[in-house]
């Protein structure tokens, strides 16, 4: 995508005045330049630059100048059309009728020949796009499949579109974008911040896709790409981690109806990030995303209906929910669901259901639902006992970055299951798992502080402050978790 698309809008700018960004909005000229790079493909049968990476250094060197090559024994008019197309300076390049015109010229000079395309209608007469004049047997028609192939093919693309379908091009590339943008909110749910960060850039690295793209749809108030910033900004990708931007990016995406917005915005007032903790209006917030259909708005809704955030419990309504997100394949809600049958919740314990699910949540890549299918391996939740399956899913979710997972994978080692007792390995999973704030991995860890498990017999700790300091946190994250706090 990089390489189609007009380099002016990787030159972002600052206002001198007010220290705004000034992004270049992609326009008519913008449109003339992919053409320009669509006519270089026609003639030498391959995507431009295809054989290098297409990520951000490659964008700036097209917007320093970089072209590819002309073809060998391409007619020399027909190189000077496409140079002028993506001229660096958009006032240089010439409109789409002129580029139109020029094209028509080679084919009368090199007496083109346009043939076995069924072109011509019994009168050898067909009309135009737009309605305007009959073209005569000899001239351009319409109805080609494909961008490849003689020179005759390009003219008769160009026939078929009128200017307003050329000017619709950035409104199909918003849409595909769209699309993108979409995927990237949906798809990654359940991974801390740095696998987010890093799935995040794969995905836009794998689209070609660089970031001021975003930037320009998100100055043309498209929501979607707004939402996607302000990922961006909470998870500090490719920037510093800037909350206070996220939660402004995220109100703006919710006053535009945006539903994902709506979603973010009512986490940012459940958890508190760049403003007070307030139940009530993420509840509010959360309702109103699952009443635009918004799986994770519909899944949290539910957490709160369970535990009581923002309104009174109604474990029966939580079931509902996450059984309605479960239907949209929500992998958290499905997972939640599975949970609702291991324990009961609104619903009959039913162990072989809550197995199915999380087993469902984990061929969907969701870390919780990795870390709960473990646990029904451990103790023989709707299926055998099978340790080693058991240990293996317990490293999963922790290399996703799972806490839970983490805290899982050291009860395996400081006990045996499923591998064999490794005491420090134990001791370093419980204590990456309380730093991410995990209450049993907080538990667990003091368990080893205990027991004398920390293997660096060189630091300094005052053993007797630390256990009191996890005891604290887990005291303090079992509150929480539980509405007392």
């Amino acid at each position: 995508m990089i390489t189609y698309v007009d380099p002016k809008i990787f030159n972002r700018r600052r206002n001198i005045n007010n220290n705004q960004p000034e992004v270049y909005s992609l326009n008519e000229k913008s449109d003339v330049y992919s053409i320009g790079i669509l006519l270089w493909e026609i003639s030498s049968g391959r995507p431009p630059f295809c054989n290098e990476l297409n990520d951000l250094g490659l964008a700036m060197e097209i917007l320093q100048g970089l072209r590819e090559n002309p073809i060998p024994d391409t007619p020399e008019e027909y190189i000077e059309i496409y140079t002028d197309c993506w001229n660096i300076e958009p006032d240089d390049r010439p409109t789409i009728n002129q580029v139109f015109d020029r094209l028509k010229k080679i084919v009368k000079k090199e007496n083109v020949i346009i043939k076995d395309f069924h072109l011509f209608n019994d009168n050898n007469i067909t009309q135009s796009s737009n309605n305007q004049q009959p073209i005569l047997n000899g001239e351009i028609s319409e109805n080609i499949d494909s961008l490849h192939g003689d020179l005759s093919q390009v003219i008769q693309n160009f026939n078929m579109m009128n200017t307003k379908e050329i000017e619709s091009s950035s409104n199909q590339f918003e849409n595909n974008f769209n699309i993108i943008v979409h995927d990237i909110i949906n798809l990654y749910d359940g991974y801390n911040r740095e696998i987010k960060q890093q799935k995040i850039l794969n995905y836009l690295n794998r689209h070609d896709i660089v970031l001021q793209e975003i930037y320009n749809l998100s100055n043309q108030n498209n929501s979607n790409s707004i939402v996607l910033l302000g990922i961006i900004s909470y998870l500090g990708i490719n920037t510093n981690v800037d909350e206070k931007k996220a939660f402004d990016l995220f109100q703006k995406a919710a006053e535009l109806k945006n539903a994902s917005g709506i979603y973010n915005l009512g986490y940012c007032y459940e958890k508190g990030i760049e403003t007070g903790v307030d139940g009530k209006k993420a509840f509010e917030l959360y309702q109103k995303s699952a009443d635009l259909g918004n799986s994770f708005g519909i899944n949290n809704l539910g957490y709160c209906y369970q535990h009581g955030i923002g309104t009174d419990i109604d474990r029966k309504k939580a079931f509902e929910l996450y059984q309605k997100a479960a239907h949209l394949e929500n992998s958290t809600g499905i997972n939640g669901l599975g949970y609702c049958y291991q324990y009961g919740i609104g619903t009959d314990i039913d162990y072989q259901k809550a197995f199915k699910l999380y087993q469902k949540a984990t061929d969907l890549g969701n870390p919780f639902g990795i870390n709960s299918l473990g646990y029904c391996y451990q103790y023989g939740i709707g299926t055998d006992i099978n340790y080693q399956k058991a240990f293996k899913l317990y490293q999963e979710a922790a290399d996703l970055g799972n806490s839970f997972g983490m805290n899982s994978l050291g009860y395996c080692y400081e006990n045996g299951i499923g591998t064999d007792i490794d005491k420090k390995k134990a001791f370093e999973l419980l204590q990456k798992a309380e730093g991410l704030g995990n209450s049993p991995g907080m538990n667990n860890l003091e368990h080893c502080h205990e027991n004398g498990t920390n293997i660096d017999k060189k630091t300094d700790i005052d053993k007797k402050k630390a256990l009191q300091e996890l005891l604290t946190k887990a005291a303090i994250q079992e509150a929480i978790d539980l509405g007392y706090a």
